[in-house]
């Protein structure tokens, strides 16, 4: 028996009210609105197969940090920010895209 898991799944069988609920993402463009900036998950969710969403928080914020902290205009520094980051967000996205369509291919398929 592989604990804590099959014990888990034995149990589900007798769970009256399992709630579920389809995965979505959250695809937010722009990000700035003014002054006020969104990171995150609050922006671009996405599905939970690559358990990318910390990692693009902290890379949101560590880009944020350092263009904030340079003499620039707050405007420019948020429009950088925007332009620098939606590329790597659009690329996470399609790799998230790609491997959700794999998800109920075969087993055998999904290795190849």
């Amino acid at each position: 028996m592989r604990d804590p898991v099959d014990r888990i799944l034995e149990r589900l069988d007798a769970a009256p009210n399992i709630y579920f609920s389809p995965i979505e993402e959250v695809s937010l463009r722009p990000w700035v609105r003014g002054r006020a900036v969104v990171i995150g998950d609050a922006a671009h969710a996405t599905t939970p197969n690559m358990a990318e969403g910390v990692a693009m928080a902290l890379e949101d914020a560590l880009l944020l940090a350092e263009l904030l902290s340079t003499r620039q205009p707050l405007d420019e520094s948020l429009t950088m920010f925007e332009a620098r980051r939606a590329p790597r967000v659009d690329w996470v996205r399609r790799q998230t895209h790609r491997r959700d369509r794999t998800r109920n291919l075969p087993a055998l398929v999904q290795i190849c």
